[in-house]
């Protein structure tokens, strides 16, 4: 019965991904719409940002057992927090200084969305996802 109950669990996981999704693309869609109306593409970034985070805070969802705040340290510092803080969308006046370009990598745009939905799914574990998950 246990075996049976996850097998729904993950359907309806999988239900709401989709659901998810299409909602995803609709506020995509209209994000387009106004950036093409105002030419406000920092304010359209960062709408953009937002949306891949919350997805992949939902991935995240996946890899949590324990519902309880059991902090995982290494994985919020060494990897959230650099996807969260090189991430162009949130920073971009340091992303668009000459030196910032000689000096590091500068994350291509898809690039950047798959770094941005590992910053959301990293958040959702490393709060969750400490010693007491197992």
């Amino acid at each position: 019965m246990k075996t049976r109950n996850r097998y729904v669990l993950y359907f309806l996981w999988s239900i709401g991904a989709y659901a998810l999704l299409a909602v995803a693309n609709r506020m995509s869609y209209r994000i387009q719409q106004y950036t093409a109306e105002t030419y406000n593409t920092l304010s359209a970034m960062r709408l953009e940002w937002l949306i891949l985070f919350v997805l992949g805070m939902y991935v995240g969802i996946l890899f949590v057992r324990n519902w309880k705040v059991h902090p995982n340290w290494p994985l919020l510092i060494f990897v959230f927090l650099p996807t969260l803080l090189l991430n162009p969308a949130l920073n971009y006046s340091l992303f668009t200084t000459t030196l910032f370009h000689t000096l590091f990598f500068f994350p291509a745009t898809g690039m950047a969305t798959v770094l941005t939905i590992v910053s959301g799914c990293a958040l959702l574990v490393g709060v969750f996802g400490g010693k007491g998950s197992a």
